[in-house]
């Protein structure tokens, strides 16, 4: 249905839980609805924009409201802010 959507590696692990509590054919057409309809756009497109925000939210929430948290990832070099 939309041509911008393609595949991701992080796809593997929806598609994953899906099979592990549904049939083939249920967790395709359920995992079809989540990249269509529900997750926000430019999520699985070639620039990845909606994930690319998020990222950038989730990174400034933990920085907000788990100072610690972020800290210690920091102190990891692990970075949640996208590339």
């Amino acid at each position: 249905k939309n041509p911008e959507l393609g595949y991701c590696q992080s796809m593997n692990f929806i598609a994953a839980a899906l099979l592990r509590y549904c049939d083939e054919e249920s967790a395709f057409w359920i995992l079809c609805s989540l990249l269509e309809d529900i997750l926000p756009e430019g999520y699985y497109t070639r620039n990845m924009v909606g994930i690319r925000v998020d990222m950038l939210v989730l990174n400034s929430l933990v920085m907000r409201y788990l100072p610690n948290l972020h800290k210690h990832l920091s102190e990891h070099n692990v970075d949640l802010s996208p590339v």
